[in-house]
């Protein structure tokens, strides 16, 4: 077990143990792109809305 740490570490430097907080680089850029696109759904919905209100508002 000690050999397959110690090889891991060798191979992947600061990358070896991405747990607790410390993700890859791609880990960490998957997330930040999943909060882009939640508030991007959530801009548009607020835009959907304020639309709807503003076509009944004309009428």
């Amino acid at each position: 077990m000690l050999r397959r740490w110690e090889q891991e570490q060798r191979e992947s430097g600061n990358q070896a143990f991405p747990g607790k907080g410390h993700q890859t680089s791609e880990l960490e850029e998957i997330t930040r792109l999943k909060r882009e696109l939640k508030r991007a759904h959530t801009d548009i919905e607020i835009l959907k809305k304020a639309t709807a209100y503003f076509a009944k508002e004309t009428r």
